[in-house]
């Protein structure tokens, strides 16, 4: 029973404390309040006045930093140029300078590259022109090529039964090269015999002297070894210059590429051909029932006795009209 007692007297003891402790409480506690509200009060005030000093500090931290612009001098961006020998030099200084707009008055010296007086480029080779913008010199490059093949144009052949020699000549009527340099040769010479008559392929190589080549095939026709004994013609002189020939420019039926002497194979072929040419059917043609009187073949010679074409002529009347007519192939 005594524990029990003391037990509740401290219970007691402890509940007035309690209650001591709870009126003293609000005593303090609008003290603490004001306190903080003091507190708060002068932290406001003393932001709003420094305002002023911390912008700038902001500001570094938080601008962004300026682009930094780095200039670079303009110079010529030179093109390496290519041309085609023979074509025209291009004086134009925008074709060699590829950013011209941004070294406008900027000069071209191109006259270390060899050209002809109509400015076409005549020798295949690599040169330098140069240009100068702002007194500094700038060297570029031009190449000159030939990729262009010869034109060749050939001509049937007629030699006698068991001719050795066969060379190009005899089939090339004209070359035309831009470079002048060029060879020539028969490409399927062992497959050619000449024992035998009639009609031979013949294949044609032309090269210059850039590698550009040619083919072409050409016709050789072998004929019986006495076919010279057929010859038959009248010799006529006459001149380039001579303006009583007759005008034989105009009725020539075969002008060569250049004079000849009589003993030229070329000569020989073109002759043969012209005598064993089937006229009579071109007559027909030309002239329906028309009289042949006469014809024969002319050897045209120059000043200097050298044989510079053929012409076929016929006496004939057609339409009750008899006169000469000149003939072509």
């Amino acid at each position: 029973m005594k524990n029990l007692e003391t037990f509740e007297i401290e219970q007691k003891d402890k509940k007035k404390k309690n209650k001591i402790e709870r009126e003293k409480g609000p005593k303090f506690k609008p003290l603490m309040i004001i306190i903080i509200l003091s507190l708060v009060g002068f932290g406001v005030y003393f932001i709003n006045a420094n305002t002023d000093y911390l912008k700038p500090i902001i500001e570094v931290f938080t601008k962004e930093p300026e682009e930094v612009v780095e200039v670079i001098e303009a110079k010529p961006i030179l093109n390496e140029v290519i041309y085609e020998l023979g074509s025209t030099l291009d004086d134009n200084i925008e074709s060699y300078i590829k950013n011209y707009e941004e070294v406008v008055g900027s000069t071209i010296d191109l006259s270390g590259i060899p050209q002809d007086l109509e400015k076409h480029l005549d020798t295949i080779g690599e040169y330098d022109y140069k240009v100068v913008f702002e007194e500094e010199e700038f060297i570029g490059k031009v190449i000159v090529k030939d990729t262009t093949p010869p034109v060749v144009v050939v001509k049937t052949a007629y030699v006698p039964q068991g001719k050795k020699i066969i060379t190009p000549e005899l089939f090339i009527r004209s070359i035309s090269d831009i470079s002048n340099q060029y060879v020539s040769e028969i490409t399927n010479l062992n497959e050619i015999n000449t024992n035998t008559q009639g009609k031979k392929k013949v294949n044609i190589l032309v090269k210059d002297t850039s590698g550009n080549e040619t083919k072409i095939e050409a016709k050789l026709i072998v004929l019986d070894q006495n076919y010279s004994e057929i010859y038959k013609m009248q010799d006529l002189n006459v001149s380039y210059n001579d303006q009583n020939d007759l005008n034989w420019e105009n009725t020539i039926t075969e002008k060569f590429e250049s004079a000849l002497t009589t003993d030229s194979e070329i000569y020989k072929s073109a002759l043969n051909k012209i005598n064993t040419y089937n006229w009579q059917n071109k007559i027909n043609t030309l002239y329906p029932n028309a009289t042949i009187n006469a014809q024969e073949v002319l050897t045209l010679y120059n000043q200097g006795d050298l044989v510079v074409g053929l012409t076929k002529r016929v006496n004939l009347t057609y339409n009750s009209t008899t006169k000469d007519y000149y003939l072509s192939y």
